[in-house]
């Protein structure tokens, strides 16, 4: 099977005076936008809108809902049981109904001042809202990356221009140190 490159670079270098400035120039001009794209991409893995902090928070969001499904479920097998029980048992149903007020013409209640029978709440549910940090607004990542890449072009211009100086110094120092010693 044959297969292409994603992409090829062939890079030619002459050490000719003014092109081998403008190559520099190129190289530093690619090597902002390769930071610049470099610095989007992390800025938005890390705290993006798909980010990993957003998928931090997704993961407790499930956590918490799965929790609250698992209280239902039990609530769900609770209520399962006492409908159940109430279908069939006799007593339970006889029970249920003396709690709700209801006797047999020969039973009678007896009440106890300051005494409630205490009562099972039954637990609908929690309601889960989804609680987001608020993730960056990529107009804010888009300044930042870009901003990174002028920085790094503009060091490298003034580093670029600081060697280029220091060699031109540099050689007459040199040659009158060669000639000394």
């Amino acid at each position: 099977m044959y297969s292409m490159p994603f992409f090829v670079v062939n890079i030619k270098v002459r050490c000719s005076g003014s092109r081998n400035s403008k190559m520099t120039m190129g190289y530093r001009a690619l090597f902002a936008v390769f930071t610049t794209v470099f610095t989007y991409l992390i800025l938005s893995l890390f705290i993006g809108s798909y980010g990993i902090a957003e998928y931090s928070q997704l993961l407790h969001y499930r956590d918490a809902l799965q929790s609250n499904l698992t209280e239902l479920q039990d609530v769900n097998r609770s209520l399962s049981g006492t409908v159940d029980r109430l279908q069939s048992d006799a007593e339970q149903i006889a029970l249920s109904a003396r709690s709700l007020g209801y006797f047999k013409s020969d039973e009678g209640l007896i009440r106890i001042s300051g005494y409630t029978a205490p009562r099972k709440p039954v637990s609908p549910g929690k309601i889960l809202e989804r609680v987001t940090g608020k993730p960056a607004d990529p107009t804010f990542i888009r300044t930042l990356s870009l901003a990174a890449g002028l920085v790094v072009f503009l060091l490298l211009t003034i580093l670029s221009r600081n060697q280029s100086t220091s060699v031109r110094r540099g050689a007459p120092r040199r040659e009158q140190e060669l000639r000394a010693g």
